[in-house]
């Protein structure tokens, strides 16, 4: 066997985040104090990763992939296998002894063909690259029975062991092996939880990815998000005391790393299963604390399928849709009807193949819209109508691929696109005036390429790109650009009351774009 040698990691992501300031007509008349001037600014950040183990054949591996990296540099570990879980085990007979040799094939819709594996002289095989779902196991040895393992779960970023004993055959039959999988990963020391498509759909959430996993263990949100009301505004995550978290999605960090995910708005129909890590995470996790949350979207498969989701509550024509248990009573106790006044929710995705076991693709929709009576702001009508509504807006698009070059080689590839509008952005008890308020209209685009390959029975290569981009216009409403010029005047702001009064802040209006390309390159080698 080899010594490993310590291997001192280093993660850069160059991630220029360019904000052009510009100098407004507003900031003109109310003298020129605004701090902004035009320009731009650039920032890079590099991260050091903990010193990991590699074995020293693998380091000219990493060598030669530097060369052709062109955005950052992530081997080893890096955000690489996020998306993948892994099957091993030891096949032995009725006696106890290995059997070399032995055909291991994986079965099940979330399989693409019929993988195959073969014991080596110890015994061992492995399936270093499962994507999340449940298996069938077969064993076939000439000489002996052939064996039947069903009702395998294969969680994403776990290794399940499957150890089989074989009997001798004595005539034509096959052993079956049914009932609970086993669930406990052996070989990793992360600390965290799953959860998987059942639990996502069957559990009554906000139907956001931060929203959900606060049903696991030491989980909060930064703010309340009743229903949804909140799911376009930006939160926290606090995982057993720790507010920090690193958001990913389909292995890679979707956002800049300046926001940490908190800007990005996921698309929930489109997740097959989340998995959340809060102790003993990985090197490219690093330090910090709080939660590492890794969304695995759906993907394609041999049979057409797709889901539809809607739902919709608010006031006025949906009353009738809509429950309510306040009473009279409660109400001269102060207690007071919800602020949302309507909420829409359609998400609809459907997958299949081009090819049967060779090429599949998926596509997934939402558009999800909150009107909500905010507070100093809204105000409520005598018929229940209502004045300057506070509209929320998240749209969300996300299309993907699978193509199975060769039996050990594959190649993925998906781009997800989400935008936020709100037309009246920092509206409230401090700027009642909609024409004091802001317009959010800002797209994100996220587009990753994925390669994977396994070499040989204890190798396993993959290759990550990615792009992500965020166009963040904070400019003045509608109404403030209705005025005539005569009529734009720059903002007061009364100390007493604490309210802005008249036109918006000077230093709202600002554009901003924000760029994150990253290149991982992840080889995986196990000495059994």
């Amino acid at each position: 066997m080899r010594r490993s040698s310590p291997l001192t990691i280093i993660q850069m992501v160059v991630s220029p985040a360019v904000e052009p300031r510009r100098r407004s007509k507003v900031c003109r008349q109310s003298g020129g104090n605004s701090t902004y001037s035009d320009g731009h600014y650039t920032d890079y950040q590099a991260f050091v990763i903990r010193r990991l183990p590699v074995t020293r054949s693998i380091l000219r591996a990493l060598a030669a992939a530097a060369v052709v990296l062109t955005f950052g540099l992530a081997p080893a570990a890096a955000q690489t296998g996020q998306m993948f879980g892994e099957l091993v085990g030891k096949v032995t007979d009725d006696q106890g002894g290995v059997l070399p040799g032995v055909t291991v094939t994986l079965m099940g819709p979330a399989a693409m063909g019929t993988p195959t594996a073969t014991t080596n002289a110890q015994g061992i095989y492995r399936f270093p690259a499962v994507n999340t779902g449940t298996y069938q196991l077969k064993f076939e040895l000439a000489g002996f029975a052939p064996l039947l393992r069903e009702g395998i779960v294969v969680p994403v970023r776990q290794t399940i062991t499957v150890d089989a004993a074989m009997k001798i055959a004595s005539l034509q039959e096959t052993v079956t092996v049914s009932g609970q999988s086993p669930s406990v990963d052996v070989e990793n020391t992360k600390v965290g939880a799953r959860l998987d498509h059942e639990t996502l759909t069957s559990v009554p959430t906000s139907r956001t990815i931060f929203g959900s996993t606060t049903v696991l263990p030491g989980m909060t949100m930064g703010r309340q998000d009743p229903g949804g009301l909140n799911a376009a505004t930006s939160t926290g995550m606090v995982a057993h005391g720790a507010a920090n978290y690193n958001l990913n999605y389909y292995g890679v960090t979707a956002d800049t790393p300046q926001n940490y995910g908190s800007m990005y708005y996921m698309d929930f129909g489109s997740a097959e299963e989340i998995s959340v890590d809060t102790a003993a995470m990985g090197a490219e996790v690093g330090g910090g604390g709080g939660a590492n949350i890794n969304v695995i979207p759906k993907t394609g498969g041999n049979n057409l399928k797709g889901d539809a989701f809607y739902s919709v509550t608010g006031k006025g024509y949906w009353d009738h849709f809509t429950g309510n248990n306040i009473t009279d009573e409660l109400r001269a106790q102060g207690v007071t009807d919800p602020s949302l006044h309507g909420l829409q929710d359609f998400n609809a995705d459907a997958g299949g193949p081009f090819i049967k076991d060779r090429f599949w693709w998926f596509g997934s929709f939402r558009n999800y819209r909150t009107i909500d009576a905010t507070p100093g702001y809204s105000i409520v009508n005598s018929d229940g109508s209502l004045t300057n509504p506070f509209l929320s807006n998240l749209r969300n698009y996300t299309t993907s691929g699978k193509y199975q070059i060769s039996k050990n080689n594959q190649l993925s590839m998906f781009w997800t696109y989400n935008k936020k509008f709100q037309p009246h952005r920092n509206a409230g008890v401090s700027q009642p005036n909609p024409i004091g308020t802001l317009h959010q209209e800002s797209p994100k685009n996220l587009i990753n390429a994925n390669y994977t390959s396994v070499m040989g029975s204890n190798t396993f290569l993959e290759v990550s790109s990615t792009y992500f981009h965020m166009h963040w216009p904070s400019d003045w409403s509608d109404e403030f650009y209705a005025l005539s010029p005569s009529q734009q005047r720059p903002t007061t702001f009364n100390i007493t009351t604490g309210i802005y009064i008249d036109g918006p802040e000077p230093t709202g209006q600002r554009f901003r774009d924000a760029y994150r390309h990253q290149t991982n390159v992840g080889v995986t080698r196990h000495i059994d």
